[in-house]
């Protein structure tokens, strides 16, 4: 059973009585029509915002079982099936108007689809205690005033349809242009989700999911993929022209997953993934008694990936394990991955082992005027065990170029994977007491095996050189794991 309100709102009602007067002003120059003219058509557009800042309109329940009540400022949606679709003429809530959701279960999920032709404008306030699917092929704004509270939500500008989501099969697609832009606060319960999908779609507020994940996702079909209740992961199906995902806000996920992702429809590389705010997803530790061993750790993963175009990170990616228990992971992948000087990166932990950063592009140059300076690595290198992997054993330019110094202190290991060739052509130098390079040329990182007439070379001609001097630290090329020497008494053993 479905009922609803749709209340024309008091500010609109009054716009309509001025406009209605206006039109028949009793003046008699044609000066002072013509103000009365200007003056009408001002009034009017002054109060289109109220027509779509209203609460959701026209809700049709389409699939399952779902009631929906209004007042001026409240709209209720009281659902009894765990899935219901409700089809609406618009959805917006309006500044200091609410939308709640009233779920049998945490478990429950309400597809909410606009089939008028307005974007949903989110203002106001929007609580469940399940989740919340908004799909609007009109596009989606989350204004600085919005405050979402759900168990979680999916944001897309592509459509799903009726079948696939009563089936749970979570399946997007369409090929609309317009954007899905967070500027408020969303929250999703500890262990919920937030995904939010479209052709461009961005972050400038604050999105929250403890445990959880937050996925942005650009494409023209996206899956979500599930285990249970859980977001694990995204795939982009099939890919869009001018795809965009960039966070320029904050993003936490502690102790869960964040996925930033794009794919490009054609071969220019136009797919974008940037991240100049804060993403966020620090392990949590509950360890009874100081140990890993007696305790709960759930470890923090980043993701951002551009298929077919470029990565840029040149705000703060956190995986770090301020607490205790092992630092996270995070991946930074893409035709073109590009690291600022802006950019701080951290997988450290205060007592466990330090996590590890994946940068995974199609040929990368360490130096000035390329993806990274050297000196930004070292300091990177503090808080990081870091891998360069060019191309992960496919694309065509695998060339992994050191044009600049690279020193670090920490007991860290820094790979270069490189599916062609590795030039060193500067100093590389650590002086950790474990220090480690492990160096990868032909593939071998992937197939077991070096590419016939690769190789590596160290520029000793004009200066480059390998320096590890901990008593600890290590040396693999292509698996081979090699013995330094530090001083003439290491030679002892071997002579004797």
């Amino acid at each position: 059973m479905c009922s609803s309100r749709d209340a024309r709102p008091k500010a609109e009602a009054r716009a309509s009585d001025v406009s209605s007067r206006q039109r028949h002003p009793s003046v008699g120059s044609p000066a002072q029509r013509a103000a009365f003219s200007a003056t009408t058509a001002i009034a009017a557009v002054l109060a289109l915002p109220s027509f779509s800042l209203a609460n959701p309109t026209g809700g049709v329940v389409v699939d399952g079982a779902a009631t929906i009540s209004s007042t001026t400022n409240v709209t209720n949606v009281v659902q009894s099936t765990n899935r219901a679709i409700i089809n609406w003429q618009s959805f917006s809530i309006g500044l200091g108007q609410t939308v709640n959701f009233l779920q049998p279960s945490s478990l429950a999920v309400t597809l909410n689809r606009v089939v008028g032709n307005e974007q949903s404008i989110i203002a106001g306030a929007l609580n469940a205690n399940g989740k919340v699917f908004i799909i609007n092929s009109n596009g989606i704004m989350f204004t600085k005033d919005a405050q979402v509270n759900v168990g979680g939500l999916v944001a897309s500008t592509l459509d799903i349809s009726n079948s696939n989501f009563m089936a749970g099969n979570y399946t997007f697609s369409g090929s609309s242009a317009a954007s899905v832009v967070n500027k408020g606060t969303i929250n999703a319960a500890d262990g919920g989700y937030v995904a939010l999908l479209g052709k461009t779609v961005s972050n400038e507020g604050t999105i929250n999911a403890k445990l959880g994940t937050i996925a942005l996702a650009s494409g023209d079909a996206i899956t979500l993929n599930f285990s249970g209740d859980s977001l694990l992961d995204v795939t982009i199906d099939k890919g869009t022209y001018d795809a965009l995902v960039e966070n320029k806000g904050l993003i936490q996920a502690d102790g869960g997953n964040v996925v930033m992702t794009a794919k490009a429809a054609d071969a220019v590389l136009s797919a974008q993934v940037n991240n100049s705010g804060i993403i966020q997803a620090r392990t949590l530790a509950d360890l009874t008694g100081g140990s890993s061993s007696t305790g709960s750790v759930k470890i923090g993963k980043i993701k951002l990936l551009a298929q077919g175009g470029t990565t840029k990170v040149s705000g703060t990616l956190d995986a770090s394990a301020p607490n205790g228990g092992k630092g996270g992971t995070i991946e930074t992948s893409g035709n073109k991955v590009t690291v600022a000087d802006s950019a701080a990166v951290t997988t450290a932990s205060s007592t466990g082992e330090t996590g590890s950063w994946t940068i995974d592009p199609d040929g990368f140059t360490i130096g000035t005027g390329g993806d990274i300076t050297g000196t930004l690595l070292g300091s990177l290198l503090a808080s990081n065990n870091i891998t360069l992997w060019s191309t992960s054993g496919s694309g065509t330019g695998g060339n992994i170029y050191v044009n600049s110094a690279v020193s670090w202190s920490g007991n860290t290991i820094l790979t270069l994977n490189a599916t062609n060739n590795i030039y060193v052509n500067a100093p590389v130098t650590a002086t950790g007491t474990s220090a480690g390079l492990v160096l990868n040329y032909g593939n071998y990182a992937s197939a077991g095996s070096a590419t016939s007439g690769t190789n590596y070379y160290v520029d000793i001609d004009n200066g480059a050189k390998v320096t590890l001097s901990g008593t600890s630290a290590s040396l693999t090329i292509n698996g081979k794991a090699y013995t330094l020497f530090h001083s003439m008494a290491d030679l002892a053993p071997i002579r004797a």
